[in-house]
């Protein structure tokens, strides 16, 4: 939680801010989970009352090796959606930009999600992993979270990309009061999307 009362959510490459009522529920995989009480000032309460919002910035930083073509990760941001997605690397190996079919990933799901609001966070995801498929060869792990209410996310976490819930405690110290786990078939082996060359998000 930052100072001003509202809960700070972190996913892979991703910081942002996100408002909440003193006490929530967080949708994971179709099960509730209570997020802890906590202090929110009498200001951001009247806020929360007009609107509920991510407050959001991405910053993705490459590798040096990377950097010439715009490194392998992206994120797209919306004030009701945070996605972002860790290209595999190895397509590189075979000529191929890994980063562009992670960037169209992520900005497919904003869009395709803000187009669909009633759509469910899963077909929102799928439909834009098969979209950024037929344009580029590449696949990624990726995190999508979805601003519902006031008082629930909904959350999709594919390959061991992530994100973390946490709140300030005593005024100074960062607790976190979530984590969500990687999705891995084996060992350094995690589930990820690419069309025909990744899984199904049902998987």
């Amino acid at each position: 939680m930052t100072k001003d009362g509202s809960w700070r959510l972190s996913t892979h490459s991703l910081v942002c801010s996100l408002l909440l009522i003193p006490f929530c529920n967080l949708v994971v995989a179709e099960k509730q989970v209570p997020i802890p009480e906590s202090t929110v000032g009498e200001e951001l309460i009247t806020t929360l009352d007009r609107k509920y919002q991510f407050v959001h910035k991405s910053v993705i930083i490459p590798h040096d090796e990377k950097k010439f073509r715009g490194g392998e990760d992206a994120a797209a941001t919306s004030d009701r959606w945070l996605v972002v997605a860790d290209g595999v690397g190895g397509w590189a190996e075979h000529g191929i930009n890994p980063g562009l079919y992670s960037r169209l990933l992520t900005t497919k799901v904003v869009e395709l999600g803000t187009q669909d609001d009633a759509a469910s966070l899963s077909d929102v995801v799928h439909r834009a992993n098969w979209v950024a498929a037929d344009e580029h060869m590449g696949s990624a792990t990726c995190t999508a979270l979805k601003l519902i209410g006031p008082n629930e996310i909904a959350t999709l976490n594919i390959g061991d990309s992530g994100y973390s819930i946490h709140r300030m405690e005593n005024g100074k110290d960062l607790q976190v009061v979530f984590a969500s786990e990687p999705g891995q078939k084996r060992f350094n082996f995690p589930h990820q999307l690419g069309g025909k060359y990744g899984d199904e998000v049902k998987d």
